[in-house]
This record gives C-alpha cells, structure tokens and sequence, in this order.
C-alpha cells in the first residue's frame, strides 16, 4: 500500500479516454519542461506492455522491469537519463505480466512510494481507456491531466473516464489540456462543454491547464516548449494553490452512475 507522503514530490496522471489523443507526447513533453526548468522529475511509462515512451525518447525496449517485477533488481537501476529528465520505461509484449504472473500493481505502487522521495514531480503516462488496473494506477495520482482532442468521441470517452474516477474513486483534483486543435475557436468550445457538464452533472470543476495547436511534423521542438511551459506553470500553481495531496489507491465507494448516463451528459451537437 501507499503509505502516505514524506517529501513533497508531487504525482501527476496524464491520462485520456482513448488512443490516439496525444497522451504519450503530452507526457513527454511535460516532462522534459519540468526538469529543464529545474524540478527534478521522473518519468515513468505506465502503459506496461505497450511502453512506448521510450521509443519516443531515442532510448532501446528491454525487459528490465520484468526483473524489478520479479525482485531480481532494484527500481533504480530502471532509471535512463535524458537531458534533465529520468525515465523509466516498463515492457511491451511480455508474456507473463499479459498472463498476470506479477503482483504488477502493488510492485509499481512500490516504486512510487519511494521514488516520491527523490523527486519534486512524478509524471504517470497510464494506458488510455477505461481498464480498471489503469485506473486504479491513475486514482493514486495527485492530480489527473486529461488530454482530448476536439472530437466528439475523444471528449466523450475523456468525459468517462473523469466521472469513474471521480464516483468510484472519489477522486478529486481534475485538468484537463486540448490537443492538436485547428483555430482557438475550437478551444473555447471544447474548453465550454467539457467545463459546463462537469459542473452541472457532477457538480465538480475541470481545470483547464491549456491547449497545443496542430503543428507540422517537421516543427522545430521549440515550437511546443512555449505551450508546454505555459500548462507546466498553471498545473505548479494549482496544485501550489490548492495544496494537493495524496488521496488513496482503492475506491472509497461503490459505482453509482451507470456509464450510459456519461453519454446523456452530453448533447453532441455542442461539440
């Protein structure tokens, strides 16, 4: 279990209802933004079994953290450097943690609760979707960052996935960012509907952190670190603000919502 904090590392979700978003590039980039700035963060892939932040960092697949499953090495031997930033990639395709041959979960918890000890922000890339074992993992977060995209389905999906933390978990502190927008036209009225059912229906506030245009694959990195520094900032000082903290690894009470009422919280014509 997760026995409380001891430092002041802080635990961030960057999550989404569905693939395909822009998740694993928010992580990334979010992270990298933090360390230059100087916060000491880790990154820490949690799409086990399909990592695939690594691949994006230039760093190679191993199945390293199959040994930290089996407690044949420690969790800070999994750590590779980039630039400011630590990474820790978990696996793709392994067979025994796809069979559930590891107590995955209570190891991962493990590694948190110490890893919070040595860094200022912890940056969580679950797996996308509505999957329990991911959404246990992002319920033990700090503060959830959810990323959608301007797409019917993207903020429906998105939308879910909060009101099940948000009933089941009894979660609290939600973000949400805008990826890959056209205009600043379709922020404001994505950044309005998402806003707007979450307080009528849930009667809960999702904070907006900011959003990232549409930018052509051979845009300079550069470009993003300015829209990136600017959700950094708000998400340091809402959770300076607020003064986040740890709320707990199992649901606190059972599901009352039927997931088809999710659907009926949106008119899509909104959208």
């Amino acid at each position: 279990m997760f026995h409380g904090k001891t430092s002041n590392a802080k635990i961030i979700s960057v999550c989404s209802g569905k693939g395909g978003v822009g998740k694993t590039f928010t992580s990334i980039h979010l992270a990298k933004t933090m360390a230059d700035s100087g916060k000491k963060t880790l990154l820490l892939d949690l799409d086990y079994n399909l990592a695939n932040c690594a691949i994006n960092l230039g760093q190679s697949i191993n199945d390293d953290f199959v040994k930290y499953l089996q407690g044949l090495a420690d969790w800070k031997t999994l750590i590779h450097k980039t630039g400011n930033l630590d990474f820790i990639s978990t696996c793709n395709g392994n067979k025994e943690v796809f069979l559930g041959e590891y107590r995955l979960q209570t190891r991962i918890v493990d590694l948190l609760s110490e890893a919070q000890q040595n860094y200022d922000y912890i940056i969580l890339d679950t797996g996308s979707g509505l999957i329990k074992e991911q959404c246990n993992l992002m319920s033990i977060a700090d503060l959830r960052l959810i990323v959608f995209r301007p797409e019917a389905s993207s903020m429906t999906d998105g939308y879910s996935l909060f009101k099940i933390l948000l009933e089941f978990y009894g979660n609290k502190h939600f973000s949400f960012i805008i990826n890959d927008y056209d205009n600043y036209e379709q922020v404001n009225r994505v950044k309005k509907v998402l806003t707007g059912v979450a307080e009528k229906f849930t009667q809960e506030t999702l904070h907006f952190f900011g959003s990232v245009p549409h930018l052509d694959d051979k845009e300079e990195r550069s470009s993003f670190e300015e829209f990136f520094l600017n959700i950094s900032q708000n998400m340091v000082e809402y959770i300076e603000r607020n003064s986040v903290s740890y709320h707990g690894i199992v649901g606190s009470k059972k599901m009352e919502l039927p997931l088809k009422q999710v659907e009926r919280d949106f008119d899509l014509g909104e959208i």
